[in-house]
């Protein structure tokens, strides 16, 4: 199975497609330097060879795909190409290098493993697991192994939301100080908010 982003129009196929041109750096994954000839001997070699495009690894939250993916070609407003990475974002889809990505993993598989981490307090390496067994359920192992990327982008995209939490994601230009991700309580009493000096001089004095 092959795809093509067209998130930039509506579904429709992109009108510069004829100028895209495949990178050839995309044979090895993110994190796994001999990815390429474990995929072969697993038989994760994608079969379609006459769909011109980058082979990219997806995880979902229904398993681990190989898939080829052909990029949009359209300039944006800089009047550059926008970078895959940026595409797959767009596309909610978080990639596990901003670098020529070849691993990327969906938003709902990362907060599904954040709310089974939550509640059942289930592991990276058992959740992924679980994923390649799902893949894969005669032999889960036969599955390529995402762990490090996983973690890497787990960690980032938790971090991302604690930064849109606190009400300083955009904020790019002043450094983070302590307590900067300190979400505000409304109840906890802060003199001249919702609590007088007088009121607080009373509490300490019963």
């Amino acid at each position: 199975m092959a795809i093509n982003l067209q998130d930039f129009h509506r579904g429709d196929p992109c009108p510069l497609l004829s100028n895209y041109m495949p990178n050839s750096a995309s044979q090895t994954v993110d994190g796994d330097s001999d990815a390429s000839m474990e995929d072969q001997e697993n038989g994760w070699e994608d079969v379609n060879m006459g769909f011109v495009g980058d082979r990219m690894r997806f995880v979902d939250v229904t398993g681990i795909f190989l898939r080829r993916v052909r990029w949009c070609c359209c300039p944006g407003k800089d009047g550059n190409l926008v970078s895959p990475d940026l595409q797959l974002l767009d596309a909610w889809i978080y990639p596990a290098t901003s670098d020529k990505p070849t691993t990327a993993f969906t938003f709902n598989v990362l907060e599904e493993f954040a709310l089974d981490s939550l509640e059942c307090k289930t592991a990276a390496l058992t959740f992924l697991s679980k994923l390649r067994r799902m893949t894969n359920p005669m032999i889960p192992l036969s599955t390529p192994n995402v762990y490090p990327a996983f973690m890497r982008c787990y960690r980032q995209y938790q971090n991302l939301k604690n930064l849109l939490w606190a009400g300083i994601a955009h904020d790019s230009e002043h450094a983070r100080t302590s307590g900067d991700l300190v979400l505000f309580c409304v109840i906890c009493p802060q003199i001249g908010k919702n609590v007088s000096v007088e009121e607080m001089e009373a509490s300490n004095n019963p």
